[in-house]
């Protein structure tokens, strides 16, 4: 499983925008590789979770499902930029993503009724 491209899904998902393609495939790959991806980095993180607040705002949820979201949403963050490790060793794996508890049945209630 590309752990990579699954957190450039995610990012593009949540927040609605498309990462940069640039000259074609591969650029954020290249950016990752400089040392500007730190900075680089943070900014898309700051970005999705600035998405995310918005997209909890604008729910409706309330009580328990509100704070699965919420948590949900401190821990997406936190995942994506475990998952845009520079060093493929360093990226949890799938089947550790899907261990984690907002990934359990739980949360997918919150989306599908």
């Amino acid at each position: 499983m590309d752990v990579w491209g699954l957190a450039c899904l995610v990012w593009e998902a949540v927040t609605g925008d498309c990462l940069p393609m640039g000259d074609g495939a591969g650029v954020l790959g290249r950016v990752a590789a400089t040392p500007a991806w730190a900075a680089t980095k943070h900014e898309y993180l700051r970005l999705l979770d600035a998405a995310f607040a918005r997209l909890r705002v604008d729910t409706g949820l309330s009580g328990t499902a509100r704070a699965e979201l919420e948590s949900a949403g401190d821990w997406l963050v936190a995942v994506v930029s475990a998952m845009w490790s520079t060093e493929p060793a360093d990226r949890p794996t799938a089947e550790q993503l899907l261990a984690c508890p907002p990934l359990q049945p739980g949360l997918f209630r919150l989306f599908i009724g």
